[in-house]
């Protein structure tokens, strides 16, 4: 919200937050009917516009290092389960067998 321009923003919360018609939003900030079409319009726009973005920048960052893939790998039964190196060959230290885990 805070990167739309102060009209568009005023003509947004006032016909989203506050239900007024367009024609209460030109009264209340003198501009016309059709311009607080135009601007909700726009702010629309703009909104979806930024949170598609930001969403896509979301998806890539937090996948960090292809996790999603490696777990979608993994809950594939044809494929083998991943390898936690070394230590996963090893017993359990009480003893108890991986199978009972």
């Amino acid at each position: 919200m805070e990167r739309l321009p102060p009209l568009a923003r005023a003509v947004y919360v006032l016909r989203e937050a506050f239900s007024h018609s367009h024609a209460e939003i030109a009264e209340i900030l003198t501009i016309t009917e059709s311009a607080s079409q135009q601007h909700l319009h726009r702010a629309r726009s703009r909104i979806t516009r930024l949170v598609v973005l930001r969403t896509d920048d979301a998806s890539a960052i937090s996948d960090g290092a292809g996790l999603t893939e490696k777990l979608l790998q993994y809950d594939n039964p044809q494929a083998s389960p991943p390898s936690h190196g070394p230590a996963s060959n090893q017993q359990p230290r009480n003893g108890a067998s991986l199978a009972t885990l």
